[in-house]
């Protein structure tokens, strides 16, 4: 892609662009039109998810005019549905980028799949999202590969065979992945595995904590999103149980609302992991590139803005913008329709292999990191293949 392309991006909703007053093409016939729908951060309900700003990046060197807008998607679903039909009723667009939830890339997925419009959820990881759709896909593992990884981790890394798996009733991503998981433990050695759900991590009280710990678990997995693991763990901390290893899967994000826990409920340094899509580390064309453009003042700047700072859903959202590019290049070339010319995207992005096919998913590899006295760090990559 070559510097100097014209871009258009329109922002809607308090969304923020690189490319501030860009000309736009009023012929509508050649814009390519892509709507975002990104969830706000968990961290602070008003503000945009950082997410939108991979889609941008991915934009600086396009070599079309590509109009994008973003959206700030509702976190409830009924609303969410209606935000998704009306947008797409008002501009039409090509493709959609969205979904940073299972829960929000099932609503977006079954409006864009009603209307005919591919879809590509940059970090949902719910198996049944593509599963059984035409125009659904991901540039994200799911979560049965990612529990089959991290059951490895534990049982053939980290050679634990006894534990506990707390999982969210309410959340969709949560049970699924309890349910994964729980396929794959005894695979890697795990002999002994209870499961607690619950609706509210308030159920998990420190009695019921230290009536789960009678089971003398090795461990303990947590599918759940930061703010609720903070929030658990501090009660693990507070009651003394720093001897057990903690593992969560990408849904504890970046780690650093996670560390704090740690730092605000204990002296000791438990041994905690969780896994990511990205790391810095990755050695690929397209992640150096990342890394250079992340690099740039006005990148810098805007991210200094979010509280939640630089994610792995920023450089799953930058490689979601790129498959699109792709998918153009061979839509224009062979002349297929845009779902496809999708379907045929494969290329290696910043964060993996990516591999786009209505129905599955196909890519592997993820990032483990562990947390130490100084924050989350880059622990090691699992590589194994897709589980039969």
């Amino acid at each position: 892609m070559k510097l100097g392309a014209l871009l258009s991006i329109l922002l809607l909703l308090g969304s923020e662009g690189l490319l501030a007053g860009a000309e736009t093409d009023t012929n509508e016939s050649r814009k390519l039109r892509v709507l975002t729908f990104f969830e706000p951060s968990l961290h602070n309900p008003t503000e945009n998810s950082p997410a939108g700003l991979g889609v941008d990046l991915a934009l600086v060197e396009a070599e079309r005019e590509v109009e994008v807008i973003h959206y700030r998607a509702s976190r409830n679903v009924s609303e969410l549905a209606i935000q998704v039909s009306e947008a797409i009723e008002q501009h039409r667009p090509s493709f959609i980028i969205g979904g940073l939830t299972s829960n929000s890339a099932f609503v977006i997925g079954d409006v864009a799949e009603s209307n005919k419009i591919p879809m590509i959820t940059p970090l949902a990881t719910h198996p049944a999202i593509t599963e059984n759709r035409n125009y659904s896909f991901r540039v994200c593992f799911d979560d049965h590969y990612q529990a089959d990884q991290l059951a490895s981790l534990i049982g053939e890394d980290r050679s634990l065979s006894r534990g506990l798996i707390l999982f969210n009733t309410t959340e969709t991503f949560s049970v699924g992945f309890q349910r994964a998981f729980e396929a794959s433990a005894q695979r890697w050695g795990i002999q002994e595995l209870h499961s607690k759900g619950f609706s509210d991590e308030k159920e998990l009280t420190d009695s019921v904590i230290k009536g789960l710990l009678e089971s003398k678990p090795q461990f303990v997995v947590i599918p759940s999103y930061s703010v609720e693991v903070a929030a658990i763990l501090s009660r693990f901390f507070r009651i003394g149980a720093t001897d057990l290893e903690f593992f969560g899967p990408d849904s504890w994000g970046t780690g650093e609302l996670i560390f704090r826990s740690f730092s605000d409920s204990t002296e000791a340094s438990p041994k905690a992991f969780f896994l990511s899509h990205w790391a810095r580390e990755y050695q690929s064309e397209s992640n150096l590139r990342f890394l250079e453009l992340l690099g740039r003042p006005e990148v810098q700047e805007r991210l200094s803005r979010q509280s939640g700072g630089l994610s792995q859903a920023v450089a799953l959202a930058f490689d979601s913008m790129n498959a699109v590019l792709a998918a153009v290049e061979i839509k224009e070339s062979k002349g297929l329709n845009a779902k496809r010319a999708l379907s045929q995207v494969s290329f290696e992005g910043a964060t993996g292999q990516i591999k786009l096919e209505t129905g599955s998913s196909t890519k592997e590899g993820v990032q483990v990191y562990q947390f130490s006295s100084q924050g989350p760090q880059f622990y090691k990559s699992l590589m194994r293949a897709q589980p039969q």
